[in-house]
């Protein structure tokens, strides 16, 4: 990508904070074991967030880890899948749903998407 960005800069196209030569996607910043500790921080800092923006009704009706997991999933694949999301501004459709499921109404699901992403 900052290859693709800024060719006289980057000479190469391999991923700059990683040792293992792969090419720099948006994909491979998902997975990469450098930012892993950076990624765990903004899973926090994203169910820190959503937990903030709910209204003591929904508090009642979820806890913060369930929050994480609704948002994140719970195998390595959802969190990939959710990262490649967060990168690209996007949620899908099934995490927006599952938070319909607790929220008391669309209005609090919406105000809590709109703060996390």
């Amino acid at each position: 990508m900052l290859h693709k960005r800024k060719p006289n800069v980057y000479d190469f196209p391999n991923y700059i904070f990683c040792l293992n030569n792969e090419v720099e996607t948006l994909n491979y910043i998902t997975i990469c074991a450098a930012f892993e500790a950076e990624w765990k921080d903004i899973e926090a800092l994203t169910e820190e967030t959503a937990w903030n923006t709910l209204i003591l009704e929904a508090k009642s009706r979820i806890s913060p880890f369930s929050i994480s997991r609704i948002i994140f999933g719970r195998d390595r694949n959802s969190r990939v899948s959710v990262r490649l999301n967060i990168v690209k501004g996007l949620i899908s459709q099934e995490v927006v749903d599952k938070l319909n499921e607790f929220f008391p109404s669309y209005r609090d699901t919406k105000a809590t998407i709109t703060a996390i992403f």
